[in-house]
């Protein structure tokens, strides 16, 4: 405000701000009008479409930057800058693969934690003949421990 004060005073000194600090109000257009979006609108957009994804490995959501950069609306450098913003205040965790199957997998820590439960529950140990070992890593185990059932000796003994 004092700087439109020094103004007002050097070039028209015969004006007078009758309000004080409530005369200048900047008023925010809707985000359909603007032209640009804000940094907080792209990291509200970019965890909506993650959690909306179903392109899942591993609990992360897999994106190419092109695909991210049509649907925020946003330019490889302002995607660039949110995402490393993001990482570094660990919102999200962001692995960045080159190659055929590259591309930005991000997944926030929900993402992650849901990914490990259902993990967890398809390996969870059954109970086999009294033990807790899961049921496959019990059967590979049977698998290269017993010998074929034609070498095998007699139980019986009669050989």
């Amino acid at each position: 405000m004092g700087y439109v004060r020094e103004l007002c005073a050097r070039y028209a000194p015969q004006t007078k701000i009758m309000s004080g600090l409530h005369a200048w109000n900047h008023v925010k257009k809707p985000r359909a009008q603007r032209s640009y979006s804000h940094q907080e609108e792209w990291r509200r957009d970019l965890l909506s479409l993650m959690n909306r994804s179903t392109d899942l490995v591993k609990g992360h959501a897999r994106f190419t930057y092109q695909a991210l950069q049509d649907s925020l609306g946003i330019s490889r450098q302002s995607l660039l800058r949110l995402l490393n913003e993001m990482q570094s205040q660990a919102t999200i965790s962001v692995r960045r693969v080159l190659g055929r199957n590259g591309g930005l997998y991000l997944a926030t820590a929900r993402m992650i934690a849901k990914y490990v439960g259902s993990q967890h529950t398809l390996n969870s140990p059954r109970v086999v003949e009294g033990t807790s070992v899961p049921h496959t890593a019990l059967k590979i185990t049977m698998q290269m421990t017993l010998p074929p059932m034609q070498d095998r000796p007699d139980p019986g003994g009669t050989g």
